[in-house]
């Protein structure tokens, strides 16, 4: 006789699931118009008791309001169709239809989550072409996610029980970082000094190229730098008149005059003193620190605001220059490209809003919006504060300060939202 308790047996009527958003989902990210299959979101589904087969899944885009649409940052018609992937092998399909922000498929494919074990799906999406009599919005913000409560709309079966179950229990839908659709963007890169030595005379102090997504043409209006040095007492001594010059090759040879007009490929017509006294130009800020954000708005041969344009799948290669003289004790000069923290559609805030007459109403901060300008009509100096100003000729292909597509450069393949990395020059 064995008067022992044994193990303790549970009885159920079926298994369960949850879902959740997967730390393998994607972080913010840009795409191009017109794309497909871009990932959007990755969902973690985890069985109890036993296994369960996914038959049913929904899905919402979370930034929509159908009360507002198109106001809202995303709707239907940005996203022609998300399609449900196990790893490599495609399981659904699912269309926002008209003005709904929810959606539910059928699964064609089998997609069973083991008996207390989870799963991955990946949902992926194709999103709208944006321009002339397109249906994508400029600048739309899409994010793909599992809805809350009974708008879930997500069935299974459970394989040992043979129940139906549904998942309801989301009290909050998931929260997927987004996607940010726009008619193209650039994609920046580092590129290594060919020389990291101080010497006196004109010198490279930091180099990176940028690339248009083949999608289409994009233009920078503006970047921003710091210099930092080993001695600030001595920084006058060593670094003056800073200017930026665009290449069209990697050896950093061919100047790409067509973008300014000018022979050498400078961004700016004169360049920046770093003397401590504002340049004749009133371009950029004199050097005071280390924090001293130095701005280059570019500029043509008239010395008026432009866009350089890197046309659609092409790489254009950058320098910032300056004269370096030294003082025969040992000195670095440090080098860095300003990022920026959050994205904005609407550049041009504040008292410049009513300037000349021509008053506007803020834009929304969620896509480009047709009220968005880089800087009002007879304001000479933009009121802007983002370190990276761009755009992706969403609108229209002109070069104005009047062009409703001017953002920032968060997101960015290759800005980070602080600083890029230094490059080091040691005499």
């Amino acid at each position: 006789e064995n008067d022992s308790t044994g193990q303790r047996m549970t009885i159920t009527s079926s298994g369960s699931f949850t879902m959740a958003l997967d730390s393998s989902s994607p972080s913010y990210t840009l795409t191009a118009a017109g794309r497909t299959g871009v990932t959007a979101s990755v969902f973690r589904l985890t069985a109890t008791n036993e296994a369960i087969r996914l038959t049913d899944f929904g899905l919402q885009l979370t930034n929509g309001d159908a009360s507002s649409v198109p106001n809202a940052s995303s709707s239907p018609q940005d996203v022609a169709k998300v399609t449900l992937w196990d790893g490599a092998t495609k399981v659904g399909e699912a269309v926002f239809v008209g003005a709904s922000y929810y959606a539910s498929t059928t699964l064609s494919a089998d997609f069973t989550i083991p008996k207390d074990g989870s799963k991955l799906l990946t949902a992926k999406m194709d999103v709208a072409a944006q321009g002339a009599s397109q249906a994508g919005i400029p600048g739309s913000f899409v994010q793909v996610d599992i809805p809350a409560g009974t708008q879930g709309g997500s069935l299974a079966t459970g394989q040992a029980s043979g129940q139906r179950i549904r998942v309801d229990s989301l009290t909050t839908a998931t929260a997927s970082a987004g996607v940010r659709v726009l008619r193209s963007y650039p994609t920046l890169e580092l590129v290594a000094l060919s020389n990291t030595k101080l010497v006196a005379g004109r010198q490279d102090l930091f180099r990176f190229k940028m690339t248009a997504a083949p999608e289409g043409d994009v233009g920078v209006a503006k970047f921003t730098f710091r210099i930092a040095t080993s001695s600030a007492t001595n920084q006058l001594d060593m670094i003056d008149n800073v200017n930026m010059y665009i290449y069209s090759d990697s050896g950093f040879s061919s100047p790409a005059t067509a973008e300014v007009g000018r022979n050498d490929g400078s961004l700016l017509q004169t360049s920046i003193d770093l003397s401590g006294v504002a340049n004749s130009t009133g371009s950029g800020t004199s050097w005071a620190s280390a924090s001293t954000d130095i701005e280059v708005w570019a500029a043509d041969n008239s010395n008026a605001s432009t866009t350089i344009i890197i046309p659609a799948g092409a790489t254009r290669y950058f320098a910032i220059k300056g004269d370096a003289t030294t003082a025969g004790t040992q000195f670095s000069v440090s080098t860095q490209l300003q990022g920026d923290a959050k994205f904005a559609s609407d550049l041009a805030t504040g008292a410049c809003c009513t300037t000349g007459g021509f008053p506007h109403t803020a834009a929304t901060s969620t896509y480009m919006a047709t009220t968005t300008y880089l800087r009002e009509p007879g304001v000479t100096t933009p009121a802007v504060s983002y370190d990276f100003v761009w755009r992706p000729f969403s609108t229209t292909t002109a070069q104005s300060i009047l062009a409703n597509d001017y953002s920032t450069g968060y997101g960015i393949p290759g800005l980070p939202t602080t600083n890029t990395n230094t490059q080091i020059l040691t005499q």
